[in-house]
């Protein structure tokens, strides 16, 4: 894992402190994602979670939910958990159409999609690489991330307090902002 990682220049130490204003700042991307449903991710969410409405695949959505990757790429369980708060903020309940989304469900759509863009979106801008690149190296970075920054590393739980913080101290976005 660690060679492909260097190799593939993976940031070994991203740094959490800006994950939630990152995320935060590519908010017109990822509302265009909310608000239009164009996202591999949500495509691929939709067509496992709504062939013929498999049951068992809806009831997944309650359950586990990650069918898909899990994480968020290179930066890990923690980097998920900064992103999941910041898409918390941006995005509450209220200002997602679930017509769009539909058959998912809210948490299934911030979860599996939103944070998987905002996860590719970091590694785009981290690494200066195409889009379809990012979701290369997202994909091919899950199991190293994981490993690597778990959400309750000591050095790092205080980041995902301070985006939790951030949080509950702020106005979110409503659906009339985008």
């Amino acid at each position: 894992m660690l060679p492909k990682a260097i190799s593939g220049n993976w940031p070994l130490n991203p740094d959490f402190s800006l994950v939630f204003d990152r995320v935060c700042c590519d908010y017109l991307a990822l509302a265009t994602v909310a608000g239009s449903g164009v996202s591999d991710f949500l495509m691929a969410a939709k067509e496992h979670y709504g062939v013929a409405y498999n049951q068992d695949a809806m009831l997944s959505q309650y359950a586990d939910g990650c069918f898909l990757e899990s994480g968020a790429g290179y930066y890990g369980e923690a980097g998920y958990q900064i992103i999941i708060s910041a898409l918390r903020h941006l995005f509450p309940p209220q200002s997602v159409n679930l017509v769009q989304i539909h058959p998912l469900k809210y948490d299934t759509f911030l979860q599996e999609v939103l944070a998987h863009e905002a996860a590719v979106s970091l590694i785009e801008t981290d690494l200066g690489i195409s889009y379809a690149e990012a979701i290369k190296v997202f994909r091919e970075s899950c199991t190293f991330g994981n490993h690597m920054h778990k959400s309750d590393d000591p050095e790092i739980e205080p980041f995902i307090a301070a985006a939790v913080r951030q949080v509950s101290r702020s106005t979110p976005h409503t659906t009339s902002d985008f």
